[in-house]
């Protein structure tokens, strides 16, 4: 929303000076996910209203709320690794699509790389980069599409990233770690990693998703340094939450 529209809105309401920024207070139509309904996301969970949504959001047709826009200030680069296991299917992918497409719109609003690891089973996974300036809608669409299935495993995805890091241009990038908590990591692992975060002072920040079933989070907590639970936040207020910790 531009400044001037915002300005309009405030001098056609009478109470528009009472609200605090980033406050919801009219709808409108767009694609920013970090401001859709809902009832709007929830069509990421099904197969059958998917292809909807993917058609609404290329043609920023999405209900979304309208408000003041909080300020990013972000940092480094963003690896997001997405839980795309079978125990996702519905709501939680739906919400950890929402959550990574509303990272990858913030990464290329500060002209910063955006990597987004699907993962599943051991050994299993796909890296979908963004370079600022150097892809199209239709490569978004194809990662909002993708949804690999079958079981867990947290290794693949951090090995993944920390190969980014070395090999791809995230040496600045800070890690998203998106799941239903239900796997762990050997001990031998966990320290191998908390070596790497120590050389190159990167954070991980977790994202459960346990909506409507609040879950457990301790395969989370042994390499995580902040994590939110969707039973507790929504969607934007995770990223919001997220983006913050990065000022």
């Amino acid at each position: 929303m531009s400044p001037s529209t915002w300005a309009g809105s405030v001098r056609s309401s009478p109470r528009a000076n009472a609200y605090g920024r980033g406050e919801k207070y009219s709808l409108e139509l767009g694609n920013d996910l970090s401001k859709a309904l809902t009832s709007e996301l929830a069509m990421l969970a099904s197969p059958q209203t998917m292809p909807l949504f993917l058609q609404k959001y290329q043609r920023k047709q999405i209900k979304q709320y309208q408000r003041r826009e909080p300020i990013y200030k972000g940092m480094g680069d963003i690896i997001c690794c997405l839980d795309e296991s079978d125990s996702t299917v519905g709501d939680p992918a739906a919400w950890g699509k929402a959550v990574a497409l509303t990272l990858l719109e913030i990464a290329a609003d500060g002209g910063r790389n955006f990597a987004l690891v699907h993962f599943s089973n051991r050994g299993r996974c796909q890296t979908d980069l963004f370079r600022p300036g150097a892809y199209t809608m239709d490569d978004k669409m194809r990662a909002a599409e993708t949804f690999l299935g079958g079981g867990t495993n947290f290794e693949t995805p951090m090995w993944e990233s920390l190969r980014l890091m070395r090999e791809d241009g995230f040496e600045n990038a800070d890690i998203v770690f998106i799941s239903d908590g239900e796997c762990a990591m050997p001990e031998h692992f966990i320290e191998e990693l908390r070596q790497e975060q120590a050389e190159r002072r990167f954070t991980i920040t977790g994202v459960l998703l346990d909506s409507g079933s609040p879950g457990m989070d301790f395969s989370l907590k042994e390499f995580c340094q902040n994590i939110y639970r969707t039973s507790q936040l929504a969607g934007e207020d995770i990223v919001r939450e997220v983006v913050g910790k990065r000022v």
